[in-house]
């Protein structure tokens, strides 16, 4: 996985890319067996888990409608522990809305 610093997409080890252009439509398309949950009228929340060498990553998004409001990544050495309390770092990228 990696961050391109100058724009923060992320692109997976897939090759697929999650920039804050993304919208729920092109997560959906990337991710069919992605299981959406509808917390609040208007914003759905998705998570996403796969193993890269020796880390586990877990991704979590956050649309508004289609917008990407927030995108948090998770990463944790295999074999360590993999509670969410123990996760060694992360990354964040997060839209801000325009009035």
């Amino acid at each position: 996985m990696k961050i391109n610093p100058e724009n923060g997409s992320i692109i997976l080890p897939d090759g697929k890319a999650i920039t804050a252009h993304t919208t729920l439509d092109d997560w959906i398309a990337c991710f069919p067996k992605s299981s959406p949950n509808h917390l609040q009228a208007g914003i759905t929340f998705f998570g996403l888990s796969f193993t890269k060498q020796s880390e586990q990553y877990t991704l979590t998004a956050q649309f508004g409608q289609q917008r990407l409001e927030r995108l948090s990544i998770f990463f944790c050495p295999i074999g360590e522990d993999n509670k969410l309390g123990s996760m060694v770092g992360g990354a964040r990228i997060t839209t801000q809305k325009t009035i």
